[in-house]
This record gives C-alpha cells, sequence and structure tokens, in this order.
C-alpha cells in the first residue's frame, strides 16, 4: 500500500460547498493540484493500477464535518498525482473507487489534511 499526504493552506482549501468566482476556484485548484505533483515527484511515488484510493481529510477542528465536500479539493490532489507521474491515469481502469473518510484534526496550524492511502487491486492467480 502506498501513502502520501497533502497539507492544504486554509486560504487554498476549495469544497463542494464553496461559493467562489470560476477564476479564484481555478486558483485553488492548481495549488492544490502542483502541491500534490510536486510531492509526488520529491517522494517518486509510484501506485500500482487498479487501485482504490481512501481519503482521510484532517480538518481545522474537531467539529462536524460532510467529508465528501471535500471531493473537489481530492480531485484536484489526485489529477496532480497523475501529472506528476505516480499514476498513470485517473480513469476507471486505473482508479476503482475513491473512499472519503474523516481523520483527525490536522497537526498543522492553519492547515487541511488530505492523506491518500492508495490499496492494490490487481488479483493474481
Amino acid at each position: 500500500m502506498t501513502e502520501l499526504t497533502v497539507d492544504v493552506h486554509k486560504s487554498m482549501w476549495v469544497s463542494a460547498n464553496s461559493r467562489l468566482h470560476w477564476a479564484a476556484l481555478a486558483k485553488r485548484k492548481k495549488h492544490i493540484r502542483q502541491l500534490a505533483h510536486y510531492l509526488t515527484r520529491q517522494q517518486r511515488l509510484t501506485v500500482p493500477t487498479p487501485c482504490f484510493i481512501v481519503a482521510t481529510i484532517g480538518y481545522l477542528t474537531t467539529g462536524r464535518a460532510d467529508v465528501e465536500n471535500a471531493s473537489v479539493a481530492v480531485k484536484a490532489a489526485i489529477d496532480g498525482c497523475v501529472s506528476g507521474g505516480a499514476l498513470e491515469d485517473d480513469n476507471s481502469e486505473h482508479v476503482v473507487s475513491v473512499q472519503f473518510e474523516r481523520g483527525p484534526k490536522s497537526p498543522v496550524k492553519d492547515h487541511y489534511r488530505i492523506h491518500f492511502k492508495f490499496v492494490d487491486q490487481r488479483v493474481t492467480f
């Protein structure tokens, strides 16, 4: 199982509930994508495909949260993994499913944490 942690500053965080101008939204998604790209290159990350992705979201507080709303940020980070060379593509042949989980409070002040677990789904006979 391969893992990757992406910490996103609260000023660049985006969720499905964000009501942003299209240019501001694009800027935030690009930032998250570039951050994930850089981290995958830095760690020389390779993900076996097909895989199942578990995205654990660490929020700024321990209050209630709808973790599926992080799908916009998670998608941008997965796109960064693709452009960084960790994943060949993020289509259904390579990524079987993405599961969202609530994690503990982010240990990094003013940052949301996305922790990815890439679980190998190859069946060997």
